[in-house]
C-alpha cells in the first residue's frame, strides 16, 4: 500500500509540446521557422474525494494543423494513482492554456551590390492565426473591480471577450499610475494615438511580423483576391455595446460610400478596403478585383483616428454605428433638418459638419472606442487626457486585463526649449530625444530619473525635402528641371547638418530604404548627388538662372526674384535641418525662406496645391506599396508629396488635375500595381521606383538612418530597450504601451 503521506505529497500534470523546425535551406533558398511556444498551467491545491480506489491513465492526443508544414502533436498524460484513503489533495487547473503556434517565414537571400558587401536580406511573412489562452477567470484594475461591486459595470469576464487578444509581458505589471507626455498644437492627434492605437492587424516590435488584433485571426484566397477576417466573440466598445460585424457595414456603407462625408477621389476608404461584406455577427471579408498581395500591411495603417477633415474618415474600417446613427439624416429623428438645427446650435453650418465633430476620435469624449485608453478629453482642452477603457480586449499572460497604466495625459506645450527642459527633469514618462540633445540628456540621466533607449530606425530618409513638380508658379520651369533640383541637391552640406543636428549619428543619403531591405537599389543609389559640391552647383545654376540682381539673388527668365519656399511644421528638429538648408541655398544665390506653418495648416495648403516646398522625412519608403503617398504621386497624404494636382489626375482617370510627364505617369504605375504582382516580382518594381527618385531628385533625401532615442522614466517597466521605430508601423505602439506599467 501507499502510505498517507505519500499520497499527500505532489501528482503530476504535463504538457508536452512537440517543437517542428523545418530543415535549414541552402543559401538564396527558403528557410522555414516555425516556433511553438508553451505556456505554463497555473494550478491551486484543493481537497478532491475519491470514491473507489483505481488507477487512471488518460491521453489527450492533440493535433495543431498548420497550413502547408509540419502537424505538431500535442501530448497531455494525467495520471492518479491507487489510494487507501477518502480524501487527497491533488490540483486543479485554473487556467488551461493551449499551446500558442506562431508561424514564421524567412526567405534568406544574398544580395550581391558590385562593389559592396554581400548584403542578407529576410522577408518575413505574416503570423495569420495564433492560439490564445482561455482563461477561467481574470484579473482587473483596482477602481475596475469597485465599480463592478456597486453594480456599474459588469463583471470582468463579460467585458472581455471569449478570445482576448493575449499581449506578452517582459514581467507581469501592476496597476495604476498616470503616463506624462504633450503635444506642440490641438490638431496633432497622432500624438496619442500611437501610444493608444487599435486596428485590424498590428505590427511585431521589431517590425517585421504582422499579427492579428481586433481580428484574431484572417486568410485570403488563392487569387489573393479575397480577405476574410474573423472578430473577437463578446469583443465590446468602450460603452459596453457589442463589437459586430455590423459596425463594418455601417462605416461601409453609411459613411465610406456616403460622396457626402468621403471625398469620392480620397483613396484611404473603399479603394483600399475593398468591398466590405458580412458573413455572420463575427466574420467579414474584405474583396478586391485584383491580387492584393500586401493588403494586409496597408491594414495595419488604416488606423486614423478621425481627423476633423473630410476623407479622413474612412481609415478605420469600422465605427460605432449604435451611437453616431443618431447623427445621420436616414436614422436622426426630424431627418437632415433637424441634425441642421442642432448643427447651427453648436456653432457649425450643416449637419455633415456635426456628424464629423460627433465621429472624430479626437474631439468628441462621448464617442465609443476600442482603443485600450478611452477619450476623457477633447484634444482642443489644453489638457488632452485618456482614461481607462474598461472593456479592452486584451490581457497579459495571466489573465489580467490591460491596460496597466491609468491615464494618458497630454500637456499642450508649443515652445520646443520649454518641451526639452520638461523632458531633461523627468516631466515626461517617455520623450523623443532629438539628437543635437543627446549629451544634455546622457549626463541627465540620474538627477531625471531616466534612461535613453536607442531604437533602430526603418526609413528612407529622417528629413528631407519634396518639391510640388504639379507647382503652377512661376517657379514651375525651374521645379521641373531635373538639373536644377541636383544643383540645389549637392548645395546641401549633409555632413555638417549631420554632426550639427544629428550628433554625427546618421548618414547623407538619398531618401532608400536601408541596405538589406528588399526595396534597397544599392549603394550607387542611395548616395547619388548627395555629395556636397558648392563649385558645382553654382556652375549647374550658372547654365540654367544666370542672371542675378543687385544683392546677388538668381533671377527667372520673367526678371522677378527666384525665390524657394519651404512648408515645415514648427518646433520640431527638421525645422533645425531647414534653417541650415536655406542658408546653403542662399549660399549659390537662391533666395529662401523656411516658412513654419502647423501641421493641418500645411495638409491644407499643400492639398491645394499652394505649397512650393515641403519638408519632413521619408519613413514609408520600405512600404512604397502600401503606403505609397509620400514616394509617389497617388494618394493626398499631408504636405509631404509630390504633387498634389498630378494625385487628383491620377484619382480621377484625367477628369481632375493636371496630367504629369511619363516619368511621373511611372512613378505612380508602378507604385500601384507592386501590391497586385508576387513579392519578388514587387521587390523589382520598387529598386526601379528608387533609381528613379535617387535620378531625379523629386524628394532630396538629407540625413537618414539616425538611431532613435527615446527617453524612458526609470519607472516605466516592460517598455523594450531595442525595438524597431517607423512610421508606418506606428511606433511606439509596436512596443505595445498597454503591458508598460509603473513601478514606483
Amino acid at each position: 500500500g501507499i502510505s498517507k503521506e505519500a499520497v499527500m505529497g505532489k501528482y503530476v500534470l504535463a504538457l508536452i509540446a512537440l517543437l517542428a523546425l523545418s530543415m535549414a535551406a541552402a543559401a538564396c533558398r527558403e528557410e522555414v521557422v516555425k516556433e511553438v511556444a508553451v505556456e505554463k498551467v497555473v494550478t491551486q491545491e484543493v481537497v478532491k474525494e475519491i470514491p473507489v480506489e483505481v488507477v487512471v491513465t488518460k491521453e489527450i492526443i492533440k493535433e495543431v494543423q498548420v497550413p502547408g508544414e509540419t502537424v505538431v502533436v500535442e501530448r497531455e498524460v494525467v495520471k492518479t494513482v491507487e489510494v487507501p484513503v477518502e480524501k487527497l489533495v491533488t490540483q486543479e487547473v485554473i487556467r488551461e492554456i493551449p499551446v500558442e503556434v506562431v508561424v514564421t517565414k524567412e526567405v534568406i537571400k544574398e544580395v550581391r551590390v558590385p562593389g559592396e558587401t554581400v548584403v542578407v536580406t529576410k522577408e518575413i511573412e505574416v503570423i495569420k492565426e495564433v492560439e490564445v489562452a482561455t482563461f477561467a477567470r481574470f484579473g482587473e484594475a483596482p477602481g475596475l473591480k469597485q465599480l463592478t461591486q456597486a453594480g456599474l459595470l459588469p463583471p470582468v469576464e463579460q467585458r472581455v471577450p471569449k478570445q482576448p487578444m493575449v499581449i506578452a509581458t517582459q514581467e507581469i505589471g501592476r496597476y495604476g499610475g498616470d503616463y506624462r507626455g504633450y503635444l506642440t498644437s490641438p490638431d496633432n492627434g497622432w500624438t496619442m494615438q500611437l501610444t493608444n492605437k487599435t486596428g485590424m492587424l498590428r505590427y511585431s516590435t521589431d517590425g517585421n511580423v504582422i499579427i492579428p488584433h481586433v481580428a484574431r485571426k484572417w486568410d485570403v484566397s488563392e487569387d489573393g483576391k479575397v480577405f476574410t477576417f474573423w472578430l473577437r466573440e463578446g469583443m465590446k466598445w468602450s460603452d459596453g455595446a457589442p463589437f459586430t460585424a455590423d459596425d463594418f457595414m455601417f462605416q461601409y456603407s453609411d459613411i465610406i460610400l456616403d460622396d457626402r462625408l468621403t471625398i469620392p477621389t480620397e483613396k484611404r476608404g473603399g479603394a483600399l478596403l475593398g468591398e466590405i461584406a458580412k458573413v455572420n455577427d463575427y466574420t467579414i471579408t474584405m474583396s478586391f478585383d485584383q491580387p492584393n498581395y500586401l493588403f494586409p500591411q496597408t491594414l495595419t495603417q488604416l488606423d486614423t483616428p478621425g481627423f476633423i477633415v473630410p476623407g479622413w474618415q474612412s481609415g478605420i474600417p469600422f465605427s460605432p454605428g449604435h451611437y453616431l446613427r443618431q447623427w445621420l439624416p436616414k436614422y436622426a429623428d426630424g431627418g437632415e433638418a433637424s441634425l441642421t438645427n442642432m448643427a447651427m446650435e453648436d456653432g457649425l453650418a450643416t449637419w455633415m459638419d456635426l456628424f464629423i465633430e460627433k465621429f472624430s476620435t479626437l474631439v468628441n469624449a462621448d464617442r465609443p472606442t476600442v482603443r485600450p485608453w478611452a477619450l476623457e478629453t477633447s484634444i482642443r482642452a489644453r489638457q488632452y487626457r485618456g482614461a481607462r477603457n474598461p472593456f479592452f480586449f486584451g490581457v497579459d499572460p495571466a489573465g489580467n486585463q490591460l491596460p496597466y497604466i491609468d491615464r494618458l495625459i497630454y500637456d499642450l506645450v508649443s515652445d520646443p526649449g520649454v518641451i526639452s527642459l520638461k523632458g531633461l527633469s523627468g516631466e515626461y514618462s517617455t520623450y523623443g530625444v532629438p539628437s543635437a540633445d543627446l549629451g544634455a540628456f546622457m549626463e541627465n540621466r540620474e538627477r531625471g530619473n531616466f534612461d535613453i533607449y536607442h531604437w533602430t530606425p526603418l526609413s528612407g530618409t529622417d528629413s528631407g525635402l519634396f518639391f510640388n513638380m504639379s507647382w503652377q508658379g512661376p517657379e514651375k520651369e525651374y521645379i521641373n528641371d531635373r538639373d536644377f533640383r541636383i544643383a540645389l541637391s549637392i548645395a546641401i552640406d549633409r555632413g555638417e547638418i549631420n554632426e550639427i543636428t544629428f550628433a554625427g549619428r546618421g548618414e547623407a543619403r538619398n531618401g532608400v530604404p536601408p541596405a538589406g531591405h528588399p526595396y534597397y537599389p544599392g549603394g550607387q543609389y542611395a548616395y547619388l548627388h548627395t555629395e556636397y559640391d558648392p563649385e558645382r552647383a553654382n556652375e549647374i545654376l550658372d547654365g540654367i538662372v544666370p542672371n542675378k540682381d543687385g544683392d546677388g539673388w538668381r533671377l527667372m527668365a520673367n526678371g522677378d526674384r527666384l525665390q524657394m519656399i519651404f512648408t515645415t511644421p514648427p518646433g520640431t528638429q527638421i525645422n533645425d535641418v531647414m534653417e541650415q538648408v536655406a542658408t546653403y541655398w542662399q549660399a549659390v544665390g537662391v533666395w529662401t525662406k523656411n516658412d513654419q506653418i502647423s501641421r493641418s495648416g500645411a495638409s491644407t495648403g499643400a492639398q491645394a496645391d499652394e505649397a512650393m516646398v515641403c519638408s519632413g522625412g521619408n519613413g514609408t519608403a520600405p512600404f512604397v506599396f502600401s503606403a505609397p503617398q509620400k514616394t509617389a504621386p497617388v494618394m493626398l497624404s499631408g504636405c509631404e508629396n509630390i504633387g498634389p494636382e498630378y494625385i487628383r489626375w491620377f484619382q480621377t482617370k484625367g477628369e481632375q488635375g493636371i496630367e504629369p510627364p511619363e516619368d511621373i505617369q511611372r512613378l505612380q504605375r508602378l507604385a500601384t500595381d507592386g501590391k497586385n504582382v508576387p513579392v519578388e516580382q514587387g521587390n523589382e518594381m520598387a529598386k526601379e521606383i528608387f533609381r528613379m527618385h535617387a535620378e531625379n531628385q523629386w524628394i532630396i533625401g538629407i540625413v537618414g538612418l539616425v538611431p532613435g532615442n527615446l527617453m524612458v522614466s526609470k519607472d516605466l517597466r516592460n517598455v523594450p530597450r531595442t525595438a524597431t521605430s517607423a512610421w508606418p508601423i506606428r511606433s511606439p505602439s509596436n512596443a505595445f504601451p498597454e503591458q508598460w506599467f509603473f513601478s514606483n
